[in-house]
């Protein structure tokens, strides 16, 4: 399973153009433990893997399965949600990631603040 996890969320960040930095900072941990994960030397703890599965907006199961569809670097995966997703600077990227990955009450907390200054 550990190769699967490893293989699964280096395609998913590459598919995604986001550098190990990136991911790191909404996981909250250092690149280089994140780093551990890709390489297959550590593995996630089911939270660090529920924490990727909303920030990619993909199911725990696809994040360890052998099967999932990310298999060959030439197809990059998309959604129609992220279709415009490499368009967007790095900073709307952090935003989007980080909210991802937030509770639903502090994502209500974030809308009624948007809202607050259209």
């Amino acid at each position: 399973m550990k190769n699967n996890i490893s293989y699964n969320l280096r395609a998913l960040r590459d598919s995604h153009n986001l550098t190990q930095e990136n991911v790191a900072d909404v996981l909250n941990m250092s690149r280089s433990t994140y780093a551990y994960y890709e390489s297959g030397t550590h593995e996630p703890s089911l939270e660090t893997v529920s924490t990727l599965a909303k920030m990619y907006n993909i199911s725990i199961d696809q994040i360890v399965s052998s099967d999932f569809v990310l298999r060959s670097p030439q197809v990059p995966y998309k959604t129609m949600e992220l279709q415009y997703f490499d368009e967007l600077t790095e900073d709307e990227r952090e935003i989007i990631l980080k909210f991802r990955v937030m509770s639903d009450e502090k994502k209500e907390q974030i809308k009624k603040q948007v809202d607050e200054l259209k």
